[in-house]
């Protein structure tokens, strides 16, 4: 099985922590490890290291090649994006390098997942990730990962599978397989909640399980000009004008995701239900719902002290530092060496907008 580690994004919910060149993939969140080391480990398991690709923005090869060593990852398996493309090509891409490079392997199983996922147990994750392997390769389907929603959320895409689980001569029998009805775009509130007491909607993972020859059929099939332009520069993968034929393709290919450019035209779905816990660490509260709380609903990462505070999370980056809360509630504060963040919980999917006014106003030095 091919594993192919999308970590290019910038992580802009995750600011003042996350930046250009140390996005949210490449710093520990919680202590300890970073995300894209946890997602290494987790694969490691079920993926040779030679089979295993990392899509990543150039601003980020240094500190991610860093980070990568001890796993000795193939310099040629580290694939540079000049700049975002949004998913399907970055997905196209890696497709055409395993073909590239492996043109004897295309009947094996590729699984793609992003690199900021936070997931527990990996057991179980790389049994699912088995199941969602040999249907993918039995029966030809684009599998993905449902997560069954713990609560109406508005931040995700959404799955409407079919009623009753699919039948598979499969090694591995202790998790559900269903076929797709429809992809549902991030619902506003109302619908969220139909979608949840409906019973018949996952949220969509963004993990994606396929037969190496069966996505690169259906890339050619939906997104034709991008493929035709990928397989112009294979001839240059793997020398030293990749880069540069990376750029000039980049150039010319359109922004588009792997939900509208495949998923929602190809008629062979199949919905593996994730029975691992799983959260996308979206933003700030998604740290806060995931992390250990005090007595009084608080999690806090540095050097805190607090007095009548409560449900709030606070995180401080430098150990010399102190935050002191009193009296207040339901508030994120992030502290860096040269930015703080202070803002309601309930708002924090709007840091982006931040980073977007910085843009706006050039204060690089902040991005």
């Amino acid at each position: 099985m091919f594993g192919v580690i999308m970590a290019g994004g910038f992580g802009t919910r995750f600011w003042p922590r996350s930046r250009r060149k140390t996005p949210k993939q490449l710093i520990s969140v919680y202590g300890g490890k970073t995300m894209l080391e946890q997602t290494l480990d987790r694969i490691s398991k079920m993926i040779e290291v030679e089979e295993t690709f990392i899509v990543t923005n150039a601003e980020q090869i240094p500190l991610l090649t860093q980070q990568t060593l001890p796993y000795k990852i193939p310099q040629q398996n580290i694939i540079s994006e000049p700049f975002g493309r949004n998913t399907a090509p970055a997905i196209a891409l890696s497709a055409v390098f395993i073909k590239k490079f492996f043109p004897e392997k295309l009947d094996e199983a590729m699984v793609v997942l992003p690199s900021d996922h936070l997931i527990s147990n990996d057991e179980v994750f790389n049994q699912n990730l088995k199941l969602a392997g040999e249907v993918a390769v039995q029966t030809g389907s684009l599998v993905t990962f449902g997560i069954p929603p713990t609560y109406p959320s508005t931040g995700y895409g959404y799955i409407q599978v079919q009623e009753k689980p699919l039948n598979f001569n499969t090694s591995v029998s202790n998790a559900d397989v269903f076929g797709v009805k429809t992809f549902a775009e991030k619902p506003n509130y109302s619908t969220a909640v139909r979608f949840v007491e409906s019973g018949e909607f996952f949220w969509n993972s963004g993990i994606f399980v396929w037969q190496v020859r069966e996505i690169l059929s259906k890339l050619e099939e939906f997104l034709p000009d991008t493929m035709e332009i990928f397989y112009e520069i294979s001839s240059l993968l793997g020398t030293p004008k990749e880069n540069e034929a990376i750029l000039e393709a980049y150039k010319k290919i359109r922004e588009i995701s792997i939900d509208y450019g495949v998923m929602e035209k190809a008629k062979k779905i199949a919905v593996v239900k994730a029975q691992f816990g799983w959260n996308d660490l979206g933003s700030w509260k998604e740290v806060y719902t995931e992390g250990d709380k005090d007595g009084n609903g608080n999690v806090v990462l540095g050097n805190v002290k607090l007095i009548e505070t409560t449900n709030c999370l606070f995180a401080e980056q430098n150990k010399s530092k102190i935050i002191a809360a009193i009296g207040i509630n339901d508030l994120v504060i992030v502290d860096t060496e040269d930015a703080l963040l202070v803002c309601s919980k309930e708002r924090s999917q709007e840091v982006k907008e931040i980073v977007e006014l910085l843009k706006k106003e050039k204060s690089n030095q902040y991005l």
